[in-house]
This record gives structure tokens, sequence and C-alpha cells, in this order.
């Protein structure tokens, strides 16, 4: 369903959300006032969220992650053959977990 006001036509997507009873009060009464849904009102307040996205934090596989790891590399060796690289001769993926022990 396409929004139009103040913000750009987008599409909408839908979803639930846990709100505390009074915060969903507050929100009630404040769009009668405004003559608006809650729906634009915590649209309009979402959009003036910061739209910035912490990168992912990389880890260690841990040693049974690694044992999973190269189970795994095993059964898909005729793929990941077709990867290997001209120098080391491992697959990218290989040449991966070797760089992070």
């Amino acid at each position: 369903m396409p929004f139009s006001g103040n913000l750009e036509i987008w599409e909408s997507m839908k979803t639930t959300l846990e709100v505390p009873d009074e915060v969903y009060r507050n929100l009630k009464v404040r769009a009668a006032r405004e003559g608006v849904t809650i729906t634009k009102l915590v649209v309009a307040a979402l959009s003036q969220a910061p739209q910035t996205v912490d990168p992912p934090v990389s880890r260690r596989l841990k040693p049974s992650e690694e044992k999973k790891m190269a189970a795994w590399l095993k059964k898909e060796s005729p793929f990941l053959d077709s990867m290997r690289g001209p120098v080391s001769g491992q697959s990218a993926v290989e040449d991966l977990i070797q760089r992070r022990r």
C-alpha cells in the first residue's frame, strides 16, 4: 500500500510491534488530536531515526565450528574445486579459514 504525505512514496511492509500500554495510549491520544492514524505517527517517528546500520562483528570460529566447517568443505569439495586459486591451490573459503587461524 503506497503512503504519501510529507514522506516520499514507498511500498509498505506489515509488521507487529509490542508497544507498552502507556505508550500506545499516548499515541492514540496524539493521533486523535492531530487527525492522523497511529500508523502515520509511527512511520513519521521511524523515518526520523538514524538510518545507519553497524557493520557485523567478525569473530573467530570455535574449534567445534571449525570441525563442522572442515566437514562441510570436504562434502562440497567438487563445487569448491572449481574455485581453487592459482597460488595456494585451496578454495577461497579454505584460504579464508587458514588466514583466520
